[in-house]
C-alpha cells in the first residue's frame, strides 16, 4: 500500500526495540531526543546525517 508510519511517545528501548522489529523505522518522542528548538532541530539533524528541508527557518 505504500504507507509509512511514524512511532509516536518512544520513551524506552523496549518499545524502540519492537518497533524495529515490526519494521518500523521511523519514531520520535523522548527516548530519541526532547522536544527542540528550530535552531537545535538543525544542530540535531546535521549531526545525525539527517536531511533537514530548507523550508524550515
Amino acid at each position: 500500500m505504500g504507507l509509512k508510519i511514524i512511532a509516536e511517545g518512544v520513551e524506552n528501548i523496549d518499545t524502540f526495540n519492537l518497533l524495529k522489529k515490526l519494521n518500523c523505522n521511523t519514531a520520535q518522542g523522548y527516548f530519541l531526543t526532547k522536544p527542540l528548538k528550530t535552531d537545535d532541530f538543525k544542530k540535531f539533524c546535521i549531526e545525525h546525517n539527517n536531511s533537514v528541508k530548507t523550508s524550515i527557518k
